[in-house]
């Protein structure tokens, strides 16, 4: 699980540098930040890793097009949380 927190770290502060880069955040930018950050708090709680499954595997839909470096960061916190049984 350690990897996975560092990936969801490394998601949330590339997901800071696009909000500082814009100057106006994108709703998807928002949430996915909101996201990360309760992840961040509630990683040792099962309910809460499913639900950060799923909220990614949306992000990977509205990410895929307007921020495509993002993907694999995404991706390996899907892999980890897989290799975890979630």
């Amino acid at each position: 699980m350690d990897q996975v927190k560092h990936n969801i770290e490394s998601l949330h502060e590339d997901l800071k540098k696009i909000d500082d880069a814009d100057g106006e955040t994108p709703e998807s930018v928002t949430k996915m930040l909101a996201t990360t950050r309760d992840a961040l708090d509630t990683l040792d709680d099962d309910t809460h890793r499913e639900t950060l499954r799923a909220q990614l595997e949306e992000a990977i839909i509205s990410f895929e097009n307007e921020h495509p470096h993002l993907m694999n960061r995404i991706r390996a916190i899907i892999a980890g949380l897989n290799n975890a049984g979630i």
